[in-house]
């Protein structure tokens, strides 16, 4: 395998560079560096999505959604959307192969056209309304909402 390839199955995961890496089949690979050894982690595969503790260069651990890491390693999101879907609905298949970056409601049409979701989505006008009504509320102008 060329130095290329090697470098196309395995990216920096942002916001850890020089720290972890991630392949394009959701494996990640922590480097060497005082006080860690290298060498691949192991995931936490026991929640809704498999999940990996990062620490950062002050020892903060904090815990991430593997499938993130890989879209936002692998996946272009020029439309900066905010939710990355399992094509095959199995939340444990993080291959990039398997993930997209979505809106929160094409993610709903997938699940609803593939039979997974039968509730309904609200209209734009619905969620407006709602937003609208949020803002109010969180003004602490109760009596305007209310009346």
């Amino acid at each position: 395998m060329s130095k290329k390839q090697r470098q196309q199955r395995i990216k920096p995961i942002l916001g850890y560079e020089g720290l972890y890496s991630v392949t394009r089949d959701g494996r990640v690979y922590r480097h060497a560096r005082k006080g860690a050894k290298q060498g691949w982690l192991k995931l936490n595969r026991n929640t809704a999505y498999v999940q990996v503790p990062l620490s950062d260069i002050h020892g903060k651990r904090t815990w991430h959604h593997l499938h993130r890491l890989v879209a936002s390693a692998f996946l272009p999101n020029p439309q900066n959307k905010p939710q990355v879907n399992h094509l095959n609905f199995n939340k444990h298949d993080n291959r990039v192969e398997n993930l997209e970056w979505v809106t929160f409601r094409e993610n709903w049409e997938h699940a609803r056209d593939s039979g997974r979701y039968r509730g309904t989505m609200l209209s734009d006008d619905q969620q407006y309304e709602m937003y609208i009504h949020l803002a109010c509320i969180l003004s602490q102008n109760l009596p305007a909402c209310l009346g």
